[in-house]
């Protein structure tokens, strides 16, 4: 009975696979389905959060937290000051638009200038579609890891992961994720001006693309020892390059050289190696504090890294020394900088550590892990529009 049962409902998954491969190969088809299966649960607590609050707007959903600001970015730029001037909004006036990178926003402006679709729903619509992206591009990474069947675990574990429905709000997570994997992809391919290229939009995006440079750098040391071939450096070069010309741009307009970091200031954002996540975690979680959930949602992303570590160690050499490199510096970026510290949505950037934990763990253990982390979809895309900052 059980057995005719589970044939029914995988039959029909397994048939619109297969058609839908032949039109555009496998790893996209089985992408895009899990995507789309995962999306019902990140757009169910959606709904919820909005019928049960009668004053939230979709409008309001959109334009919330770093949404607000890569959407002002995309349609009025930064300025010529740190301090960001909003007419009549004291609150946002009290922080800095230059702590946001631009590569999102200037994806917005360019979309919006062709379509003409208000900035909010041209960011959502570029978050959904981009979102997907990240997706394929973590199979393909996979795939040039470990083969199908680690692409296959390592898809359901990311686009399963509760911080993956923040990739649905209008965030870079998608943009950032999709360039830093399809890069990496690239450089275990050893196709370096592809890497570099897609690593300076990564750079140009999110701070932690400084890990993809880092990698690049690792990959193309690694082709100079081995085979004596300098060509593999343009890579890390390239990549630099996006966030070299942010920074250019920024000391251009305000004339402070260390803009971005002054930006972050304004955030209370700074390298505190830990102490801000532990104080957290010791004063809201134990003493039940103001950010109980908050802080929450910090210890689940922070087991998560453990348990990636955990699996990067059980592996034995056999993480890829580029993925290490990588997950590495963005590991301690994540961890050890300011107020952020590993939030599930953060924790989206550790690409890697969802390839060890496919390859470390059982395949039937894998998607018994997904299955769990889906079910929480829908909980944490309500928290993220009432209750939590992602």
């Amino acid at each position: 009975m059980a057995v005719a049962l589970t044939a029914t409902v995988i039959d029909p998954w397994a048939r619109l696979t297969r058609w839908l491969s032949r039109r555009v190969g496998y790893g996209t088809a089985y992408s895009l389905l899990i995507y789309l299966a995962t999306r019902l649960a990140v757009g169910f607590g959606f709904v919820v959060a909005y019928l049960l609050q009668p004053r939230l707007s979709w409008h309001r959903i959109l334009v919330a937290a770093d949404g607000w600001w890569y959407q002002f970015v995309a349609q009025h730029g930064y300025g010529t000051h740190i301090r960001t001037h909003v007419p009549f909004d004291r609150f946002h006036s009290h922080y800095s638009a230059w702590a946001f990178y631009p590569g999102y926003p200037l994806l917005i402006r360019a979309v919006h200038e062709v379509t003409r679709l208000r900035y909010s729903l041209t960011a959502f619509l570029l978050a959904f579609l981009l979102a997907g992206a990240a997706v394929r591009a973590v199979y393909a990474l996979g795939e040039a890891y470990a083969g199908p069947a680690v692409a296959r675990g390592s898809v359901v574990l990311f686009a399963g992961w509760p911080g993956s429905a923040a990739m649905n709000l209008p965030y870079s997570e998608g943009l950032f994720i999709a360039a830093t994997a399809a890069s990496l992809t690239a450089l275990l391919k050893r196709q370096w001006l592809l890497a570099g290229a897609l690593g300076a939009v990564a750079t140009c995006t999110r701070a932690v693309g400084l890990a993809l440079v880092v990698a690049a750098l690792v990959a193309a040391t690694r082709e100079w020892i081995h085979n004596h071939d300098w060509r593999g450096f343009i890579a890390p070069v390239v990549a630099a390059s996006g966030v070299g010309a942010y920074y250019a741009y920024a000391w251009w307009r305000t004339g402070d050289p260390l803009a971005w970091r002054h930006a972050e200031d304004r955030w209370h954002q700074h390298l505190d190696f830990g102490a801000a996540v532990g104080y957290h975690i010791h004063h809201d979680f134990a003493h039940r504090g103001p950010r109980t959930v908050t802080t929450l949602l910090l210890l689940v992303g922070l087991t998560m890294v453990i348990l990636m570590a955990v699996a990067a160690a059980a592996l034995h050499g056999h993480t890829g020394v580029v993925l290490l490199a990588y997950a590495g510096v963005a590991g301690f970026l994540i961890l050890a900088y300011g107020e952020v510290g590993p939030r599930p949505r953060m924790v989206l950037a550790l690409i890697p550590g969802f390839l060890w934990l496919a390859r470390w763990m059982p395949p039937r253990l894998v998607d018994l892990v997904a299955i769990g982390f889906s079910s929480t979809l829908a909980l944490t895309a309500f928290l993220y529009v009432i209750a939590v900052v992602p």
